[in-house]
C-alpha cells in the first residue's frame, strides 16, 4: 500500500509524521511525506492508496476533499479522547471511526488511562442545559457556516424548548476560548459559561444535559453521568448512537446504562495511540484492519 502523509511545518506535526512513517513501514507499506501547501493541494493530491492528515484545519480539508475526489481512502488524526496531550485518535475515512460498533475489546487499555467506571458527578438539582460550541475550523470543515450564527440558532431552539414547559431549567452557552481573550455576544436568553474562568468539569455537577455536535465534551459528560444530546452524527460524534439525538428530545432525556458507556469507552481507547505506539507499528496494526 502507498500512503501519502501531508505534513505541516510545525515541529509537533513533523515528529508525529516521523513516528507514523516508521509505523507504516514496519508493516511493509510505502510512505511519502508531502509538504502540506495550498498550492500543491489545489493541483491535486499525490497518487496513493491512503491520504493521512491532522485535524480540521483548512489545509486538511483541502487534502480530504481532493483525496476523496480521486478515490483515495483517508486517515485523520486529532487529539485523543483520554489523556489528550499525549495521544492522537486515528479515524479512517471520517472524522470519527465509523467501525466502532464492530470493535470488541476488553477494558484493560481503558483502565490504563485511569477510567474504571462512570462517575456520577451530577447534582440532584441539576438545572443547566449546557450547549458546547466548537471552533470555527470545525464548523468550516463540516460545512456548517459561521460558528456564532450556528450557535445562535441552536441556543434559540433550546431556549424555546425549555421556556415552554421547564422553567426550572436554563440554557448555558459554553463558547470556545477566544484567541485574543474576547468572546462574541452571548446568544439571547442564555447564560455565559466563560472558559477563561470556568472549567468544563466545573459545569458538570449542575448540568441537566450537555448539547454537542461533535465535541469531545460529550465523552467527558457521559463519563460523568450527565445525559448527552447529540445534534451531530456518528461520523462526527463518537457517542452519537448511544446519546440522545435531536432537539426534540431535550426534555425527555435518557442516560445509557453504565455497561453501554464503558463498552464504548473501551472501544475508543483502542482508537488512540501515543507516539511510541505509533512508531512501533502498534497503532497501524490495530487501525489497518478496518480498511
Amino acid at each position: 500500500m502507498k500512503i501519502a502523509c501531508y505534513v505541516s511545518d510545525t515541529k509537533r506535526d513533523k515528529r508525529l509524521f516521523e513516528a507514523l512513517a516508521k509505523g507504516f513501514r514496519k508493516h511493509g507499506d510505502t510512505v511519502e511525506l508531502v509538504s502540506k501547501t495550498p498550492a500543491l493541494i489545489e493541483c491535486g493530491v499525490v497518487a496513493a492508496d491512503l491520504a493521512v492528515y491532522v485535524g480540521v484545519r483548512t489545509s486538511s480539508l483541502r487534502v480530504h476533499v481532493a483525496a476523496k475526489r480521486q478515490g483515495q481512502r483517508t486517515l485523520m488524526l486529532d487529539k485523543g479522547y483520554f489523556t489528550r496531550g499525549s495521544y492522537h485518535r486515528f479515524s479512517l475515512d471520517y472524522p470519527q471511526p465509523s467501525y466502532l460498533h464492530r470493535m470488541s475489546y476488553d477494558r484493560e487499555r481503558l483502565t490504563s488511562f485511569g477510567i474504571t467506571h462512570v462517575k456520577q458527578h451530577r447534582n440532584i438539582v441539576a438545572r443547566d442545559v449546557v450547549y458546547v460550541e466548537s471552533t470555527q475550523k470545525y464548523y468550516t470543515f463540516h460545512g456548517m457556516g459561521d460558528v456564532k450564527l450556528y450557535s445562535s440558532r441552536v441556543c434559540k431552539q433550546l431556549v424555546s424548548a425549555v421556556s415552554k414547559s421547564r422553567r426550572d431549567l436554563r440554557v448555558v452557552y459554553r463558547p470556545r476560548a477566544a484567541a485574543f481573550g474576547t468572546i462574541g455576544p452571548t446568544p439571547s436568553g442564555t447564560y455565559l459559561a466563560d472558559p477563561s474562568s470556568q472549567s468544563f468539569a466545573s459545569l458538570l455537577p449542575f448540568a441537566y444535559c450537555v448539547v454537542i455536535h461533535g465535541s469531545n465534551a460529550g465523552v467527558e459528560a457521559m463519563l460523568a453521568g450527565v445525559p448527552v444530546l447529540s445534534i451531530g452524527s456518528c461520523e462526527v460524534n463518537p457517542i452519537h448512537d448511544i446519546a440522545n439525538q435531536g432537539m426534540v428530545n431535550v426534555l425527555s432525556l435518557i442516560t445509557p446504562d453504565e455497561e453501554v458507556v464503558m463498552h464504548r469507552m473501551a472501544q475508543l481507547a483502542w482508537c488512540q495511540f501515543d507516539r511510541q505506539e505509533t512508531a512501533s507499528g502498534l497503532a497501524w496494526e490495530h487501525v489497518r484492519r478496518w480498511l
